[in-house]
């Protein structure tokens, strides 16, 4: 099977649009807000339309990818290696929601215990992946069944599941669960779309490519089913409600966003499938949708200032007017993904640096504290020693602090060192 090039523009369609999105919601003064105008109901719904494509695509491509050999041991290989990639996007998140001025100063501020998009996609990947193993001896159809009724059931019963009070739980622990810490995303219900996207992955595998009378199967199926979730779910689940007596399906058919969007973003990939041989033109743009994770990052720095806590909205933050936020987004779209697809340029030169080197040695050292903060944690956890963990915790911590301020003196003294031999140069 050849690579799917709708699936690279979806990808790319909804990280442009995120880049757009971010960055005039955190840049347009408040003024301009005008829930009546057209132009901006229009600008929100393509940005509430972002996240239900990253998640479903996340769990479409991992699944295709994973089913797409009948050979075990790629199998294997595939669900581990998305595990690791699980993990990894969890800890991205966290670091981008670092401060190395509140880390150097002793404690932790609230902004970093919040959940984002990358804290939901890793853990997506996790459950897909052990869904994965769990099931990998039983039919495929029982694969096929616990995605697509884990996503309706996590739709379903998201209004019962987010009223609940969280409050006593850690915020560590309740970000994951409630928004009312600031958390912009929390796994559920979002990883619903993740289910989907992988139950989708199983449709792919076999019926892409399929067609009845020169007709593609899957795509009308899809757009089907998907005008049919925007125009008559509501209506489906008030009938429930009638039939059944339940309050739930009278609750979501009264805040039925999950549904709709599904339906949004099913109708959405079936317009890409149909465009697939006019896409797979289209190099730099599916270029683009093969370095989310980079854009993602890059952005989140210029933008919101992670780690130093200098961006973009430090400076502008709600102060723009319509066309400056537009031009300014279209700037940095541009900019973005220009350093996006030259990474690789940026990490052979950064690698000649002294203090690359040390941050390695470094980031090498910090993981190998928290790998031993948590393995002390665990062993609290089952023989109740709580003095042990709050030592070792005191202790990551405190050698956190103490290797990044060794990190920024390397930097520093790298740049001087840079700077010195441009003007011996000159």
């Amino acid at each position: 099977m050849g690579r799917l090039h709708h699936i690279d523009s979806l990808r790319a369609y909804a990280i442009l649009m995120m880049l757009q999105g971010h960055f005039i919601d955190a840049l347009i003064d408040p003024v301009y807000r005008v829930a009546s105008n057209p132009l901006y109901q229009t600008w929100m719904f393509c940005k509430g339309f972002t996240a239900p494509i990253f998640f479903t695509v996340t769990g479409l491509v991992l699944i295709y990818l994973l089913f797409r050999k009948d050979d075990p041991g790629y199998r294997d290989a595939r669900a581990k290696k998305a595990l690791k990639r699980g993990f990894e996007l969890i800890l991205w998140g966290y670091l981008l929601r670092t401060n190395i001025w509140a880390l150097m100063a002793g404690y932790i501020p609230n902004e970093f215990w919040k959940i984002d998009v990358l804290h939901c996609i890793g853990i997506g990947l996790i459950i897909l992946s052990l869904l994965y193993r769990l099931t990998k001896h039983l039919p495929y159809y029982f694969f096929q069944i616990l995605l697509l009724t884990g996503c309706i059931l996590i739709f379903l019963l998201e209004p019962i599941y987010m009223s609940f009070e969280y409050s006593h739980l850690p915020k560590g622990i309740s970000n994951y669960l409630t928004r009312a810490n600031g958390s912009i995303f929390t796994p559920f219900p979002w990883i619903g779309y993740t289910m989907m996207g992988g139950f989708l992955g199983t449709l792919y595998v076999k019926n892409i490519h399929k067609k009845i009378l020169h007709i593609r199967i899957l795509p009308f199926a899809m757009a089907a089913i998907g005008f049919f979730l925007m125009q008559k779910s509501s209506w489906l689940f008030m009938q429930l409600h009638f039939s059944l007596d339940m309050e739930v399906f009278k609750q979501v058919a009264y805040n039925n966003y999950l549904f709709i969007r599904l339906g949004h973003v099913l109708l959405f990939i079936s317009g890409f499938i149909f465009l697939e041989k006019i896409l797979a033109y289209f190099q730099l743009f599916n270029e683009i949708g093969r370095s989310t994770l980079n854009i993602y990052i890059i952005h989140f720095v210029i933008l919101y200032g992670s780690l130093f806590g200098i961006g973009l909205s430090t400076f502008f933050a709600r102060s723009l007017n319509p066309i400056s936020a537009i031009l300014g987004a279209l700037l940095f779209i541009i900019l973005v993904s220009y350093l996006a697809l030259n990474v690789g340029v940026f990490k052979n030169w950064v690698k000649q640096t002294k203090a690359v080197v040390e941050l390695q040695k470094t980031l090498n050292t910090i993981i190998e504290d928290l790998k031993e903060a948590i393995l002390d944690g665990l062993n609290w956890a089952i023989t109740n020693r709580p003095k042990l963990w709050k030592r070792n915790t005191i202790r990551f911590f405190r050698q956190l602090r103490v290797s990044f301020s060794k990190w920024l003196v390397l930097v520093k003294n790298s740049f001087l060192n840079l700077f010195r031999r441009s003007r011996v140069k000159e």
